[in-house]
């Protein structure tokens, strides 16, 4: 096996602490309130004057040799940054399927854009997902923070269905860093990210997308959380595409509640006091995702923040427009939210 400066040395693949990967880990402090936290049904978010923000020990950011899953390291260096945790980078080996020496070159490329990148752990197991799933497990009070499309040259090193798979699995939030995510809208191989742009996670303000559906809701108290620890705004955004007026002279909005306007206001008051939350309403005729892109292009934030169902993958918003789309578009990363079944 070639040495390499980037990367640790390999090892088994250790499982978490508790004696099952289905057992979930202990939850951060997030609100007191609102007990969608805990279960993340489809609940009314209560109105809640107490707050607790987010909190972590340990970021884990999985690479797989390409180029887009380095990409999130500043998003994963500045989660650690700001939370006070320590950043572990991890490959998964799978046996049979890649070659030890080709996939710690293959790392060490995929971050040569990036000066003193943190060494990289590599695991040995034959299936990705469940290995970070256990490495996060035995972390504690972790969050995982990954690329959500980034197709290394090595076969199955696909981080697209490796996220679903690990929401899937933990049933725990974790920040999806898409494709235009955090780097010039350019062709080609990321370029390193410019000098100039504002560190990730710096600018005040979370924005969480609702669509006048319980379960779109559910994200609110993880996003109000994140909100209190980033020192932020949470703005609490909604899509509305009005068709023409009816013959009662009213307009119908295609994309979620009658009176957007309302529904986000009422929603920001319920969370107004331990944060400031506003209510906001962004108008696009074509899709959700293409709204929620327009607004955050206008009005720079340090996450977007919106919930999956966890057994089935991405949730489906409004008219056809998903989670995924949303993520696959946005440039900032997505903190995601996965439901879990009543």
């Amino acid at each position: 096996m070639s040495s390499s400066p980037h990367t640790g040395r390999l090892r088994p693949s250790r499982k978490p602490k508790s004696s099952s990967l289905s057992r979930r880990p202990r939850p951060p402090e997030r609100l007191r309130q609102a007990h969608a936290l805990h279960s993340r049904h489809a609940v009314a978010v209560e109105p809640t004057n107490t707050l607790e923000a987010a909190a972590y020990r340990h970021v884990l950011l999985p690479v797989d040799g390409s180029k887009l899953s380095a990409a999130a390291l500043p998003t994963a260096q500045a989660l650690a940054k700001r939370f006070g945790a320590e950043l572990t980078l991890l490959a998964v080996l799978q046996p049979g399927r890649t070659d030890s020496g080709e996939l710690l070159n293959l790392i060490d490329e995929s971050f040569v854009d990036f000066p003193d990148p943190p060494p990289v752990e590599v695991a040995v197991a034959d299936d990705p997902s469940q290995e970070i799933v256990a490495q996060a497990a035995a972390l504690e009070r972790s969050i995982v923070c990954m690329s959500t499309i980034g197709r290394g040259r090595l076969s199955g090193a696909v981080l697209g269905s490796t996220t679903r798979a690990v929401l899937q699995t933990t049933q725990q939030p974790l920040v999806a860093v898409g494709p235009n995510a955090d780097r010039p809208g350019l062709l080609g191989r990321p370029p390193r990210r410019p000098a100039g742009w504002p560190e990730p996670l710096s600018i005040p303000r979370v924005v969480a997308c609702v669509d006048g559906s319980k379960t779109s809701e559910a994200v609110l108290p993880d996003a109000a959380a994140w909100a209190a620890a980033l020192d932020a705004e949470l703005v609490i955004l909604t899509v509305s595409a009005d068709n023409p007026a009816t013959l009662d002279g009213k307009s119908r909005n295609t994309f979620g509640p009658a009176d957007p306007t309302s529904y986000v206001n009422d929603l920001a008051s319920r969370f107004q006091g331990p944060i400031r939350a506003v209510g906001h309403v962004t108008e696009d005729p074509i899709s959700v995702h293409a709204g929620v892109k327009t607004y955050l292009d206008h009005n720079p934030a340090s996450l977007v923040a919106l919930t999956t169902h966890a057994r089935s993958g991405w949730s489906r918003m409004r008219v056809g427009a998903t989670g995924a789309d949303i993520v696959r578009t946005s440039t900032i990363p997505a903190l995601v939210v996965p439901l879990t079944p009543a």
